[in-house]
């Protein structure tokens, strides 16, 4: 008798086959979530047409088309719909604004390039969304990230280190930088050869991987970690030295600060005051260890005298906070002036107090100031909602399988770190990182996922693993 194969029969053999895409998934998120942290500086940026683009952005025609092949993930809620709507105003408030004042700006390609980069940005939040939700692998994306900042603090480190020894090549890396630094417990300025690239972002991002390992740490059930957490925890230390700045200090302590809260509403009281405890014995050791290091003790003393200056009311009026203040102050009249008028991106440089400056280092202002009330709008909208819904599902009821409770204790490091990264964007440039938006994206994976673990019926394991395509029964072909 000759072999029938019926249509259906024909449907679940290429549902199977589909299942070979799944291994991809998983690659194509995890080296995606690396590069955007580990490329994220501008040495390893590449320069096209003026525009230092970054490896994650230029992959994000790969990361769509991908995605588009793949077909549909889920769903779409109205959440989600809600937050791209809001993501797309924010851009196109800031490209209009830019487009009306594009006779008034004294570097208008420029100006539209950052819209580009700002537009690119933006679509780092769908990217990372979009692939940790179809691989379901939260735990996979979040250690992506970790990995991704501790290689670079520690290639950081390794600079430092033969850059003090004398070899030049390295020594060109470093530039000259006045800077106050405690030395035996006096207070002076001295002279640091510090990074000419990302030592600020490697600081607040080091933050944020702090807050994430050191979260994980302390989950209930979970006491026997793997040693490389460990090196996590001395290397992300480290990345906040090497950056000695005030912003990354003040990022570490509100993520750690909202972690805390967050463990007190769940009812972790005894998980909180282990966290409140153990804590600075996960931290100190490793301060010390960076100060006695050879090549980095400046660093140290740097460091040391950047996190005083926090309790010196003097700090706030000299320097380049100083500068700062007074460019804010006019970008603030700008604003009370006309509200729902935006004065386009760069708009801020006519205020630009010190010429070696880049940026006007808070993002809420430049909004308010660059796209009017609308885009500040958009802006504040999308990052409550964010918050909203990541405290709701990680105070929602249910949830009680070892599964469920790993991805909400994921959600809450998630939380405290994105918090680092958003706080940073008030004094510093990280929001024109793809590693500010990655974290966003990240957090609202997080939301999904948990919410799907916690539901009564939680959906464990990926796709397939949950409905196994049919198979063909040999018997059934005749």
């Amino acid at each position: 008798m000759a072999s029938v194969i019926t249509k259906t029969d024909t449907a679940h053999f290429f549902a199977d086959k589909r299942m070979w895409f799944v291994p991809v998934d998983l690659w194509l998120t995890r080296v995606f979530i690396f590069f955007i942290c580990f490329t994220a500086y501008i040495p390893l940026a590449i320069n096209i047409a003026g525009l230092n683009l970054r490896t994650s952005q230029l992959l994000l025609p790969v990361i769509f088309t991908w995605l588009w092949v793949r077909g549909h993930v889920w769903k779409i809620k109205v959440s989600s719909l809600l937050l791209l709507f809001l993501g797309g105003m924010l851009w196109l408030t800031f490209l209009f604004w830019t487009l009306v004042n594009f006779g008034a700006n004294s570097n208008p390609i420029g100006s539209l390039g950052r819209v580009f980069l700002l537009g690119l940005n933006l679509l780092h939040v769908i990217a990372v969304y979009l692939l940790v939700v179809r691989t379901r692998r939260l735990e996979d994306a979040v250690y992506s990230f970790v990995a991704s900042v501790t290689l670079f603090n520690g290639f950081l480190l390794i600079i430092t280190v033969l850059a003090n020894q004398g070899i030049e090549i390295f020594q060109n890396m470093l530039v000259e930088q006045a800077a106050p630094v405690l030395v035996d417990g006096q207070f002076t300025t001295a002279t640091v050869a510090r990074f000419s690239f990302g030592g600020i972002t490697s600081g607040v991002l080091s933050a944020a991987t702090l807050i994430i390992v050191t979260t994980m740490l302390f989950q209930p059930g979970k006491r026997q970690r793997h040693w490389f957490i460990w090196i996590f925890v001395g290397i992300s230390v480290i990345g906040l030295v090497l950056g000695f700045s005030r912003q990354g200090v003040i990022s570490l302590v509100a993520g750690l600060m909202v972690v805390s809260i967050l463990f007190m509403m769940r009812g972790y009281l005894r998980v909180f005051l282990r966290f409140v405890i153990l804590l600075p014995f996960l931290i100190v050791p490793s301060l010390w260890i960076i100060s006695v290091l050879p090549g980095a003790t400046p660093f140290y003393q740097a460091f040391a005298g950047r996190a005083l200056q926090l309790f010196q009311p003097d700090a706030y009026t000299t320097g380049t906070v100083s500068a700062r203040t007074l460019m804010w102050n006019d970008m603030w009249i700008d604003v009370v002036r006309n509200p729902w008028i935006g004065a386009g991106q760069d708009a801020y440089l006519r205020y630009m107090v010190n010429p070696d400056e880049q940026g006007s280092h808070n993002f809420p202002l430049e909004i308010l100031h660059t796209s009017g009330l609308f885009g500040f709008f958009a802006y504040l909208s999308m990052h409550t909602i964010i918050l909203f819904l990541a405290f709701h599902t990680v105070l929602r009821r249910g949830g009680h399988t070892e599964t469920a409770k790993t991805y909400r204790w994921l959600l809450i490091s998630l939380i405290g770190a994105t918090i680092a990264v958003w706080v940073s964007s008030l004094t510093n440039l990280i929001f024109s990182n793809p590693s500010y938006w990655a974290c966003s994206g990240l957090l609202l994976a997080g939301i999904h996922v948990t919410r799907h673990q916690t539901h009564p019926y939680p959906l464990v394991g990926t796709p397939h693993q949950r409905n196994p395509p049919l198979t063909i029964d040999p018997g059934g072909i005749s």
